[in-house]
């Protein structure tokens, strides 16, 4: 199922947040996947968005503490 959301991105490991649309993959088997968020936090200390670990690649979207609605599961949740 193609889904596409809006979400924030950096583009590199000093770029600002900016706005980004993306495709979401279907969810492997111990993903849920969620059709909307009513709320999701991005901290001042998102260290992968600023390449503090050396693994991460961009575009980039960072967040937790997502609350939402599920809309598909994998078969292995």
């Amino acid at each position: 199922m193609t889904m596409y959301v809006h979400g924030y991105a950096t583009h590199s490991a000093t770029s600002e947040l900016v706005p980004f649309t993306f495709e979401r993959r279907d969810p492997a088997p111990a993903m849920l996947q969620s059709t909307s968020f009513t709320a999701a936090s991005v901290t001042p200390t998102s260290t992968p968005a600023r390449n503090e670990w050396g693994w991460t690649q961009y575009p980039f979207v960072p967040g937790h503490e997502i609350i939402g609605r599920v809309a598909a599961i994998g078969n292995k949740v």
